[in-house]
């Protein structure tokens, strides 16, 4: 009989059904600037008072269009042409390898995260009158890579008061990790607060505040040679041991 060398023995073992859910999961650069944008939205931005009604101060992700058209006046107006005040501007600058996680990048090595919640395998009568122990589902995750990524930031307001809230409100939440809640968190860090006065049109007077965030991220694909980055697999259901006597 004519046999194909290069086809394998099946390990049945290694057929594990994976959900959809699991089958992408990665960090991408989005979900860390979904990161940023809804931690500063839910956490950090306080509530200022405008003529004695509280007021949201909404959070913009500036593309090349949009920072263009604020670097080229200085604020930012609405589809009517109104000037949007206040208002918090986030940009992303560069990405940058972090060599002090370099030494953990490596492709090959995985790490396990356990769920000890099994669908398949819940916890029945039988179970415990047998002893068996229900197996926990593993996902052997690759290790990411580390990158430090820097943001530029942008916040006008009308009065120093409110400006001063906001700073305020920002540099109590640095040095700590940013994120949702039931999401990715990163660690954020800001040197230094730049404050301006500007005058906009109609001798508008602005209050604008600069600042850069270094974020200690990382990135992992949902596949990486055309192989998902998580694989599922279970733990061991039950052992048995067999003594043997050799006479």
């Amino acid at each position: 009989m004519i046999t194909d060398p290069n086809k394998k023995d099946l390990n049945r073992a290694l057929e594990t059904k994976v959900d959809k859910k699991s089958t992408k999961i990665g960090v991408t650069l989005f979900d860390i600037d979904l990161a940023m944008v809804t931690h500063m939205e839910e956490t950090v931005i306080p509530t200022i008072e405008i003529f004695g009604e509280p007021k949201k101060v909404p959070v913009f992700v500036a593309g090349a269009e949009r920072w263009k058209s604020i670097t080229k006046d200085g604020y930012l107006r609405d589809p009517k042409g109104q000037l949007i005040i206040p208002l918090v501007v986030i940009k992303r600058n560069s990405i940058e390898r972090n060599d002090a996680m370099s030494n953990m990048n490596n492709r090959n090595v995985t790490y396990p995260a356990l769920s000890k919640y099994s669908a398949k395998h819940k916890y029945d009568n039988f179970a415990a009158m047998t002893g068996t122990t229900r197996p926990v589902e593993q996902y052997n995750v690759t290790m990411p890579d580390y990158v430090n990524i820097s943001y530029e930031c942008i916040i006008w307001t009308d009065f120093t008061e409110h400006m001063n809230t906001i700073v305020e409100a920002f540099q109590f939440a640095v040095d700590s990790y940013w994120g949702d809640k039931s999401g990715f968190k990163f660690k954020v860090k800001v040197d230094s607060f730049d404050n301006t006065s500007e005058v906009g049109d109609g001798s508008q007077r602005i209050i604008k505040t600069t600042f850069n965030m270094s974020v200690m991220a990382y990135l992992l694909p949902e596949k990486f040679n055309n192989k998902p980055t998580t694989n599922k697999a279970f733990t061991i259901k039950k052992v048995v041991w067999n003594t043997d006597i050799l006479e």
